[in-house]
């Protein structure tokens, strides 16, 4: 029997209750700020109950990776992510920002976002809890190792970034390419010189840029489940 949810419904405002799976103690609230904001595309496209339940097994899946329970520790009683629009708010145009329990997801960012948003969303949301979670150092470990981390959960929960995001996982994926071809980088970057287009890899490669990561993403452990990491009922994404 699934837990019961609570909704509560305040003016403007939308927020949800949702105790995790695996540790009782803690709840999962979501709070979202956009009803009044140019920003509808998270209600018509990701929806308030499917983040409730993605707040929800992300945490779930971050003390099951991080082999913790009740917190790991941080003695958070609950989770809160709120979804706002930051240029509303007056906050810096970044993607998502934490503090201790608590995180805030830019609408902006998601109205904005080409391609599948819901996923996109849902691997924001297992990032930003795996940051709410992990230790620190006490604020002495490199910030690199500690958003290298939240992306980790987020790869292993099957809610990875794109290809084309950059730096370390652009870099990645183009030496996962390479192993299929001597020389694929200089081929491609060749290629560049007066125009681009994503079928650059399929000319090279006989694969598409979205096939070729798919198969990237599926190689890191081939004997983990294929599915994503979210809850059954939402088990295909609309």
């Amino acid at each position: 029997m699934r837990p019961l949810k609570v909704f509560l419904l305040f003016t403007f405002v939308l927020v949800a209750l949702k105790p995790t799976q695996a540790a009782r103690d803690i709840i999962c609230e979501v709070l979202d700020n956009t009803s009044e904001t140019l920003d509808p595309r998270f209600g018509d496209e990701i929806g308030f109950g499917y983040a409730l339940e993605a707040l929800s097994d992300a945490s779930d899946f971050v003390f099951e990776t991080f082999n913790q329970s009740n917190g790991g520790g941080r003695g958070y009683p609950t989770v809160l992510m709120i979804i706002e629009s930051f240029l509303a708010n007056g906050y810096s145009p970044t993607i998502a920002t934490n503090n201790g329990s608590q995180f805030r997801v830019n609408a902006d960012y998601l109205q904005a976002y080409v391609g599948d948003v819901k996923a996109e969303f849902t691997g924001i949301v297992y990032h930003e809890s795996a940051r709410v979670w992990q230790w620190t150092g006490n604020d002495t470990a490199p910030i690199g190792l500690i958003t290298g981390i939240a992306d980790y959960i987020r790869l292993r929960a099957r809610w990875p970034s794109k290809w084309d995001d950059g730096y370390a996982v652009t870099a990645c994926f183009l030496e996962f390419c390479s192993k299929k071809r001597r020389g694929f980088v200089s081929d491609l970057n060749a290629m560049m010189e007066n125009s681009y287009s994503d079928s650059f890899f399929a000319i090279l490669l006989g694969q598409s840029a979205d096939e070729l990561w798919k198969e990237y993403i599926m190689s890191h452990n081939e004997t983990d489940v294929l599915e994503p990491a979210i809850a059954s009922e939402h088990g295909v994404l609309n």
